[in-house]
């Protein structure tokens, strides 16, 4: 018996060290504290349901850890800095001691392989009772770390220190015809960059306008081929995935004239990036003309990754979610060379503040309201979802029909019978976020902006399509965060609307709830903050 009990208690040791050993080699990408087991859940408060259950305050900082013992490990006994780099880093640490514990409690289980029942629920009951205690510190203490963080970065936003900041300049390389995301995504940044330090020269170019006639003429086709022959799109986008030196070698050739004179103009310290094709390109030419400017690429998806956007020679490369970051892992790009951002939106979306959930409009299924988002492309499918939902569904649809004036034309037309009472078609707008907001069903094209856009005024999408090639993964992002449904037949669309309508609208605030944990409001603030520094180390 006395051998079975040592048995047992050294195994559980070794199993304690073996699930801290391996949770040392995950890497902080698998550890981010918006996401699946870590996520804050609804029902915990904010952490405050553990001090009224378990009064966790009057033991946390008693229980032993192994930041105590070993200066190697991250200590999170104490929070002894407000460093917003040092709170993070305790977010992080603090889901892998999470991690660590849930380990060792799954990991007893493995008793019951060669323990009777009893002495097996034993070892189970002490590994519960030895670690769900730190299960609970870790979920009580991370609401209250993440509120530092806000904290810190509101009083950032309030009062920039921009003495940290030396004058420059930057270049952004964006591009002019291939939808209106790369552009949204430049003007944010450039919008933010001034904001911190006016003393900045910030000077945005269109990479298309620097090529020749064929790179130009490449530049504008984009609309017209997502549109008309998006298949064609795709295997074009896929194979760009296996032609990386021949396509960088392309438009080297092409834009080297241009853009030498451009840095002769500008004399930038940093070059960001907001386009694939501008990546190893320009690191081409820098390296030609033996130029030594930094390169940070913005990632401009959210998950499907072409493998132009992996360069090793980019100082750093910026990445919008845990999924780009793991792809740029996947292809070779160091961890330290990554950093996750979040996605940059404008700042009428980003400075949104959602009403409590108490608070919130209350939905019902007579004359919901549904806003149909067209994207800047233009579609004919819009019609087709705007009869189906008309005639089996008691919605008011209103249409953003975007720059195609055939289109809208032609809605009109076909929409006339309904057009006033429960149609309201519009051209484009600048005023996008007053029907978002006016809206309770946003139905859209997974496009990376306006999917960003929708979230960070926590309203519930339903995705009807992605462009083929860059998007293809975008519904799946959705799906897999929460942050929508997903709808691949158009018939079905009244029933999904019912669907998000039904049981007093339970699963429309299971989306606004996910929405709000994953919205970053700050992220264009971060980026251009991380740009500013880099500038600032360049022209040291």
């Amino acid at each position: 018996m006395q051998t079975t009990i040592f048995s047992n208690v050294s195994v559980f040791i070794l199993l304690s060290i073996f699930n801290t050993i391996l949770s040392l080699k995950i890497q902080p990408v698998f550890l981010d504290y918006r996401r699946g087991l870590f996520r804050q859940r609804r029902w915990e408060d904010s952490g405050a349901v553990y001090q009224r259950i378990f009064k966790v305050k009057r033991w946390k900082n008693i229980l032993p850890e192994l930041g105590d013992f070993f200066k190697c490990i991250f200590s999170k006994k104490r929070i002894t800095s407000h460093n917003r780099g040092y709170l993070q880093r305790y977010l992080v640490e603090s889901c892998r001691a999470e991690l660590v514990h849930w380990g060792i409690i799954l990991s007893s289980f493995l008793f019951g392989l060669w323990n009777n029942v009893i002495k097996t629920s034993v070892m189970i009951g002490i590994a519960f009772v030895l670690n769900l205690p730190y299960i609970i510190i870790q979920r009580y203490n991370r609401p209250r770390i993440r509120s530092l963080l806000a904290h810190s970065r509101d009083k950032q936003a309030q009062k920039p220190d921009t003495s940290r900041f030396k004058p420059g300049r930057i270049l952004i390389i964006s591009a002019e015809n291939t939808g209106h995301g790369h552009k949204s995504i430049t003007q944010t940044l450039q919008q933010q960059i001034s904001k911190l330090d006016p003393g900045v020269q910030v000077t945005v170019v269109d990479g298309f306008s620097l090529g020749k006639k064929t790179l130009n003429w490449a530049g504008q086709l984009y609309d017209p081929l997502v549109v008309n022959v998006p298949a064609l799109w795709g295997l074009i986008y896929r194979v760009g995935n296996h032609a990386v030196r021949p396509i960088n070698a392309f438009v080297s050739k092409n834009i080297r004239e241009k853009l030498v004179r451009c840095l002769e103009d500008v004399k930038p310290d940093v070059i960001v990036t907001v386009h694939a094709v501008f990546i190893g390109s320009v690191l081409n030419i820098l390296k030609k003309e033996n130029l030594d400017i930094p390169v940070i690429p913005f990632v401009a998806d959210l998950d499907n990754i072409s493998s132009l956007w992996a360069d090793k020679r980019s100082e750093y490369t910026l990445c919008p979610s845990v999924e780009v970051q793991r792809s740029m892992l996947s292809l070779g790009i160091a961890e330290n060379k990554l950093r996750l951002v979040g996605f940059p939106v404008r700042e009428e979306f980003s400075g949104y503040a959602p009403k409590p959930q108490d608070e919130a409009r209350g939905v019902s299924d007579e004359g919901a309201s549904i806003l149909l988002i067209n994207g800047s492309q233009g579609s004919r499918r819009i019609l087709k979802m705007s009869k189906v939902l008309l005639k089996h569904s008691s919605a008011h649809i209103s249409i953003i029909a975007g720059n195609n004036s055939s289109l809208i034309k032609h809605l009109k037309r076909k929409l006339s019978p309904y057009t006033g009472a429960r149609v309201q078609i519009y051209g484009f707008t600048k005023d996008i976020k007053t029907h978002m907001l006016a809206a309770d069903i946003l139905i859209i094209r997974a496009s990376p902006n306006v999917l960003m856009e929708t979230v960070n005024l926590c309203k519930p999408i339903i995705v009807v399509g992605a462009l083929k090639g860059q998007e293809e993964k975008n519904p799946q992002f959705v799906a897999r965060h929460n942050l929508g449904i997903i709808c691949t037949n158009v018939k079905k669309l009244p029933a999904m609307v019912s669907e998000l309508l039904s049981q007093n609208g339970k699963k429309l605030r299971e989306i606004r709830d996910s929405q709000i944990q994953f919205r970053n409001p700050q992220a264009a603030q971060e980026i251009a903050e991380f740009i500013l520094e880099s500038d600032s180390k360049a022209v040291d």
